[in-house]
């Protein structure tokens, strides 16, 4: 998960640099939500934890483990970002730095917590399929001049609004975030065998 995060990353970024002068940040907000969101994606499941019996055998809780499994990962996934971010401003593909990251940083954090908060009942290949969903439809919502049109405007407008960095996007990533980890089980239930 971790080479997997960092060689799409830094595709995105090779993209962004190959790009128009003005449209790195449209990549960035492309590709950095889908890696944030494929890295929680991949932070559940059995297959996460092998030692699974050793878990059981300490007083952590699961929710404890879940933050901090989410807490990493997201960290990683986050740092990657802001470093492609650093690399397209210093090789001046971009003039703001500010304005690179607020390009991804709200639809990253948004398709994170959406994942993040379905993958506590879905598997890893559902959540993923589900966030590539969500991802194609903001790449559809801002394809063309027709695309309003083609959508229906209030449809074509809660798309835009979804996919921008604003207080009211950080704050509902924050929410589904929030309830995904009051999700998770407060303790395993150890079976005899």
């Amino acid at each position: 998960m971790w080479a997997a995060s960092a060689i799409v990353m830094a595709l995105g970024v090779g993209l962004a640099a190959a790009a128009d002068h003005g449209s790195a940040g449209v990549v960035l907000s492309l590709v950095a939500p889908l890696v944030g969101a494929a890295g929680l994606a991949a932070v559940f499941g059995s297959r996460v934890d092998p030692a699974l019996e050793v878990a059981r055998a300490t007083p952590t809780s699961p929710r404890l483990v879940s933050l901090a499994r989410v807490t990493v990962v997201f960290g990683y996934d986050l740092t990657l970002a802001l470093g492609g971010s650093v690399v397209l401003t210093a090789a001046g593909v971009s003039t703001s730095l500010p304005d690179l990251i607020d390009s991804w940083l709200g639809p990253m954090a948004l398709l994170s917590a959406i994942s993040l908060l379905i993958a506590g009942v879905a598997g890893a290949n559902t959540v993923i399929a589900i966030a590539a969903g969500l991802w194609t439809a903001r790449a559809a919502s801002g394809a063309t001049t027709d695309t309003p049109a083609l959508l229906g405007a209030p449809l074509h407008d809660t798309l835009l609004a979804a996919w921008t960095t604003s207080g009211l996007t950080l704050a509902l990533a924050a929410v589904l975030a929030a309830a995904a980890v009051a999700a998770a089980p407060r303790s395993l239930r150890v079976t005899p065998s």
